[in-house]
């Protein structure tokens, strides 16, 4: 197999290292960019364990910032940022062979999410989703929703802070051969990869997570540790997961209970010094993919007319936040 991974930050340099040691892959190249892909030319990836486990270390066979360089794969993994893919497009077509596979791992509702059902509007509009549909084949696409925690504490080197669970699966909720196939090369290096015939659930029940973390951690700087310990901010958490849970119960998904005990038991990882990517991102000041990750579910919360007053005020918030990012740059 001849694997490819666009984008090579913290969940990218994460996946690499792991896939780099697969019996499976014959060939794996990547494209990076700046820092990071002179790291990785120069001495590699290196993953630290928050935990005290042992360092991982990685090379790959060629890393470029131009993806016409590296050829055709078998397999693309892309790691970007849910508002970069845009921009990506056109390469990550060129990257993948006839009858290849493209896996996106990112946050948020994805720009493939009315596939195969395919409306004229070809989904939510906040990302630019036309113009990916232009550039890119829906039916070669895997979902992936990861639940891991990885941060960039330097060019190269990546530290892996808590979770290993990676569930992917169809667009259409079938299941194929060639999911089981990239589950198998997932699990078969130590990642907790995992089918499902329900890949819109886990893109939900994932956003029940991200929406109220990263909102309130980009918006206080905090910590999840320390946001979990404010009264007041747990309340908005509770609030923000209602709001999600509202709108995906009206497509009919069961998000289940939004009781304050669940809620805390759901959010908080007990991890101190936690920083969802969303704040890892504010700190760098690094544009925020607060459109696939809020804005995509307040236009679907708009299809369907559900009020979700605390979520439309969390996605303004967060768009004044990004635009003095963008200025301050």
């Amino acid at each position: 197999m001849k694997v490819c991974i666009f984008g090579v930050g913290a969940v990218g340099g994460y996946l690499c290292t792991k896939l780099a040691h697969s019996p499976i892959i014959k060939t794996l190249n990547v494209v990076a960019r700046g820092a990071q892909l002179q790291a990785i030319q120069d001495q590699g990836l290196r993953v630290q364990d928050a935990q005290g486990g042992p360092d991982e270390f990685a090379r790959v066979h060629q890393a470029s910032e131009k993806a016409q360089e590296l050829g055709q794969h078998d397999l693309v993994i892309v790691t970007l940022k849910a508002n970069s893919i845009v921009h990506s497009a056109q390469e990550i077509n060129a990257l993948t062979r006839a009858h290849g596979v493209v896996v996106f791992v990112n946050n948020g509702i994805p720009w493939w999410w009315d596939y195969p059902e395919e409306l004229n509007t070809h989904g939510v509009g906040a990302l630019h989703r036309d113009d990916i549909w232009r550039a890119l084949d829906p039916s070669k696409v895997l979902g992936c929703v990861a639940m891991s925690n990885n941060e960039v504490v330097s060019p190269g080197v990546i530290r892996h802070n808590s979770m290993n669970t990676w569930y992917l699966g169809e667009p259409s909720g079938k299941r194929s051969q060639r999911l089981d196939q990239v589950v198998s090369a997932f699990a078969g290096v130590g990642l907790g990869a995992l089918a499902t015939t329900q890949i819109k659930l886990e893109i939900w029940r994932k956003l029940l997570l991200n929406i109220p973390n990263h909102a309130l951690a980009s918006l206080t700087r905090l910590s999840t540790d320390e946001i979990y310990a404010h009264d007041g901010l747990v309340q908005w958490a509770i609030d923000l997961t209602k709001d999600v849970a509202l709108v995906a119960s009206s497509y009919g998904f069961d998000l289940g209970d939004t009781t304050r005990e669940i809620v805390l038991k759901r959010l908080n990882p007990n991890v101190k010094g936690s920083k969802p990517s969303m704040l890892q991102d504010v700190l760098k000041n690094k544009p925020l993919e607060i459109d696939a990750v809020f804005g995509s579910v307040v236009e679907l919360a708009k299809r369907n007319n559900t009020p979700i007053p605390n979520l439309e005020h969390a996605y303004a918030l967060l768009q004044g936040l990004n635009r003095h990012l963008e200025l301050s740059r």
